[in-house]
């Protein structure tokens, strides 16, 4: 079941990636690919083993961490899990941190783990481990619930500690969503979905949902349907978007802005999957347009950058202007695997493959750029 979640979630990214997933060793390229525009500077160059996967390339807030997977070509599950932080690349165990783990603003990794063997009230827990310290804290939801753990962004925040438990299935007679308090160890059984499938009738795809910073709010996006929010100590949901365009994401950040205003959402109106990342105002209930791209980044400073067919953009809510801040240049024999940026806006990393002459094989790289 978990691996049918993460696999919806990444759909729709997969079937447009810049380049196909075509991803450690610690040691520096002596090549790479042309970076050109002005401002940013390749700081380091890693070669791979693999290109670089779909899954949750990631930088945190500072560009300081790197999280990355890689396989041997193709679309598949990772292979390697690797971080690089503090200059230096660290295998992940990929039993422990696999594609479904993902990285925080501030530099931890963040995976679910079950036990089987122990009983109910111990079987299911998240993990938060500090690459630098190598240290992992363990987090156990001691209830007989038997539910397997599906922190993701925007379901999982670090303070405090609060996960939004989501049905993969939400359509089932019995299918429901909880907030577990992790610090107080206490569980609340919410009406958020039920609100929604008596709103909306069939759910088509499970919602996306979105935790504010002092945990009163949850949003969710649902496919073909809108966004909902809910007031978790009210018991009440509103719609705050009717519409059928939109379309479910929040693998590479959550949706909600950081200062709150905004939830990013995308619609595809089109049979190309010309993706259009728009902002509703959670005030107004307006929506803006912002424009096409694959991925979407929320900023710690309110604005979002978009990914582009290799190029980084950054919208600013002030201007309400999408303008582009570096263009990665590649050689003709080289394309880009994934492409990320640093939550602050001051890094950006991108996994990319050079194409092997004759007999020779292909090499997968992984290049990070700052404009520190």
């Amino acid at each position: 079941m978990r691996n049918w979640f993460y696999f919806l979630c990444s759909t729709v990214i997969i079937m447009i990636t810049l380049a196909g997933c075509s991803g450690s060793n610690a040691s520096t390229s002596a090549g790479g690919s042309k970076d050109v525009s002005a401002g940013f500077k390749e700081i380091t160059s890693l070669d791979l083993e693999g290109p670089v996967t779909n899954m949750n390339f990631s930088l945190d807030d500072d560009g300081d961490t790197l999280l990355w997977g890689e396989n041997d070509g193709g679309i598949g599950d990772d292979l390697r899990r690797n971080v690089w932080v503090d200059g230096e690349v660290k295998s992940l165990d990929i039993e422990s941190w696999d594609q479904f783990a993902f990285l925080t603003q501030t530099g931890k990794l963040i995976n679910a783990e079950t036990n089987w063997d122990a009983d109910v009230d111990k079987r299911h827990s998240i993990l938060e481990y500090d690459p630098i310290t190598d240290q992992t804290e363990k987090f156990t939801a001691q209830n007989d619930r038997d539910d397997i753990l599906l922190p993701g962004h925007g379901t999982y925040i670090q303070d405090p500690k609060t996960y939004i438990h989501t049905e993969t299935n939400p359509n089932h007679e019995d299918a429901g969503i909880y907030l577990w308090e992790i610090g107080s160890n206490e569980f609340t059984d919410l009406n958020f979905l039920n609100d929604i499938k008596s709103d909306v009738g069939e759910i088509t795809s499970y919602p996306h949902y979105f935790l504010n910073k002092d945990v009163t709010t949850i949003y969710a996006t649902v496919l073909n349907a809108g966004i909902f929010s809910y007031d978790i100590e009210a018991g009440k949901t509103d719609k705050l978007l009717d519409t059928d365009e939109v379309m479910p994401q929040g693998n590479t950040t959550t949706m909600l802005t950081a200062d709150e205003k905004y939830l990013i959402y995308v619609t595809n109106n089109s049979e190309d999957y010309n993706l259009i990342y728009h902002a509703l105002d959670l005030e107004t209930k307006d929506s803006l347009e912002i424009g096409m791209g694959t991925k979407v980044f929320t900023l710690t400073n309110g604005n979002i950058a978009i990914i582009d067919e290799g190029e980084v953009k950054i919208f600013n809510f002030e201007t309400e202007k999408l303008e582009t801040i570096h263009k990665i240049e590649l050689e003709e024999n080289q394309s880009i695997d994934n492409l990320t940026v640093s939550l602050d806006g001051s890094t950006i990393a991108y996994g990319y493959t050079t194409k092997g002459e004759g007999d020779q094989e292909d090499t997968s790289h992984i290049s990070i750029l700052s404009n520190k």
